[in-house]
């Protein structure tokens, strides 16, 4: 009987190393994600509610107000409630529209009409002209003759780098 449960309780030690394993496994693959998420998404967030309870110019010490900021912003503030229509119309208008309109066009696109092909070349034009661009900027910079990569790289001493 102490077989039994000495080999049970082996087992389950085995099943319980190897479940800590790949979770160790998933939250090493999720640490990057909650680094960023932390640092450049949460922190700039709350640093933003601490701040937004004092007066600051960014000079000198900021100065507690509690909350002055949004009793002014929602008693006296005149572009507030200007920003508020501008926003829930951008929100409930300008959003759902957009969506729509995407859906359609990929409908239509998606469907094999006359000219279909065309259309869809013009609308991934785009995105391969970003890439056609930044690779005639770059070529531009590094030319012999005027490039300014080159020309300041050969008045520093140094060889010129590409040609």
């Amino acid at each position: 009987m102490s077989r039994t449960n000495a080999g049970e309780a082996a087992l389950f030690r085995s099943a319980r190393r190897k479940r800590w394993k790949e979770n160790l496994a998933g939250w090493l693959f999720v640490s990057p994600w909650m680094f960023g998420f932390a640092f450049l998404m949460l922190g700039p967030m709350l640093f933003s509610l601490v701040i937004s309870f004092t007066e600051w110019n960014m000079v000198g010490a900021p100065k507690f107000l509690g909350f002055d900021n949004y009793i002014h912003m929602f008693t006296s503030d005149p572009f507030y409630y200007r920003a508020l229509a501008v926003t829930f119309k951008y929100v409930f208008l300008m959003v759902p529209l957009q969506v729509i309109l995407a859906i359609l066009i990929a409908v239509l696109l998606n469907r094999a009409t006359v000219g279909s092909r065309f259309f869809r070349s013009v609308f991934y034009m785009p995105s391969l002209i970003q890439g056609v661009t930044l690779a005639l900027i770059w070529a531009w910079m590094f030319n012999d003759d005027f490039g300014p990569i080159n020309f300041s790289s050969s008045k520093s001493g140094c060889p010129v780098c590409i040609g």
